[in-house]
């Protein structure tokens, strides 16, 4: 018994011990738990628009047809690589502040569609409404994403590694 009970007390130290150790490199490195991410530029208050709507399979398919739009995929870059819309940009979350002016010139001609991989993914929301904070219009949240895309049969492609 006396075995055990010395056993589990260093097992706790030692998992104790590494908690410690990576909460201080999550702390210096700013990450995970500490992550600061970088405030998008907006010149005033009164710049931030409302929330982008969220469109249909059918809508997303009209602005694909028309060549109105540019669908962002904002699912991880191995999922892009995999297969994504035919013809979309791969950003995550993370890139937006240091490509916010390059999304806000390209808005300036086309609609800019950020999807994820359906319903259950949430990165398209806020992508898109970072692009509303950052003063980016014309934005429209494709919220059945790449799930709702491949049921319907819909243009897709593959990425080279």
């Amino acid at each position: 018994m006396q075995t055990f009970h010395t056993t589990l007390r260093e097992a706790l130290l030692i998992t104790a011990a590494a908690v410690l150790l990576a909460l201080a490199y999550a702390g210096i490195t700013q990450k995970g738990l500490f992550l600061r991410p970088e405030p998008l530029s907006v010149s005033s208050e009164s710049d931030v628009l409302a929330p982008p709507e969220t469109i249909s399979i059918e809508e997303a398919e009209e602005l694909f047809a028309s060549g109105k739009a540019v669908f962002i995929d904002t699912r991880d870059e191995f999922s892009y690589r995999e297969g994504h819309i035919r013809g979309a940009i791969h950003m995550s979350l993370d890139e937006l502040p240091q490509k916010v002016e390059t999304l806000r010139a390209l808005a300036a001609e086309k609609i800019l569609v950020p999807y994820c991989n359906g319903t259950r993914c949430h990165s398209s929301m806020e992508f898109g409404d970072r692009l509303a904070v950052a003063g980016i219009s014309e934005v429209k949240i494709f919220f059945g994403g790449w799930e709702e895309w491949t049921a319907s049969r819909l243009p897709t492609e593959k990425s080279a590694p």
